[in-house]
């Protein structure tokens, strides 16, 4: 039985690891953390950095540090407990640990208000969808008619953009009470 998928396993290192590993000051693992929590890829209290991660690996790539080892996927140590859907423990503490900084990674963008529920866009752009629908086909039947009217009676430019702002405003202020409610909700 074949393993298909091959799931992307982090290699967390420690500054004194990092040290070891590429010979380059601490200095250097301090500037990589800091320009991951930049690009919001590392957790703001994170202490660790994953050297497979791509980015990592390019900015090593060209800074110079050409000889430093290549980093492999880790292998089970047992492949038949592998095959069986048992994984070692040495991949049990990957995942563990890949877990806990992407449940930072998520905290901190919930922190800096960057993400959004996907309910609340959803009512949202359906309540717009809706009010938007209303406007074509009630500003078709009643509205339109109801405006050439107005034009053929004499109205002045006055008189039709108050009776402009009410009607529109009929089909405006409901969506608007309801984007509130429903922003009240989710915040």
């Amino acid at each position: 039985m074949k393993n298909r998928y091959k799931p992307h396993i982090p290699d967390l290192v420690t500054a004194s690891e990092f040290v070891l590993r590429t010979g380059l000051h601490r200095r250097s693992f301090y500037n990589i953390l800091n320009k991951l929590k930049e690009l919001g890829i590392a957790a703001k209290n994170q202490r660790q950095i994953d050297m497979k991660h791509q980015w990592v690996e390019n900015y090593l790539a060209t800074n110079g540090v050409g000889q430093r080892k290549h980093l492999e996927p880790v292998e089970p140590k047992n492949p038949k407990a592998f095959f069986h859907g048992k994984p070692t423990i040495q991949e049990l503490q990957y995942f563990e640990s890949f877990g806990k900084v992407e449940k930072l990674f998520l905290e901190n963008a919930i922190k800096k208000n960057s993400v959004v529920a996907l309910p609340l866009v959803e009512a949202l752009i359906n309540k717009i969808d809706e009010s938007l629908i209303r406007i074509i086909m009630d500003g078709e039947s009643s509205f339109v008619p109801q405006m050439c009217k107005k034009v053929r009676g004499g109205a002045t430019d006055e008189d039709i953009k108050k009776y402009w702002r009410s009607e529109i405003g009929k089909f405006i202020k409901p969506v608007k009470n309801f984007m509130i409610k429903e922003l009240k909700k989710h915040v």
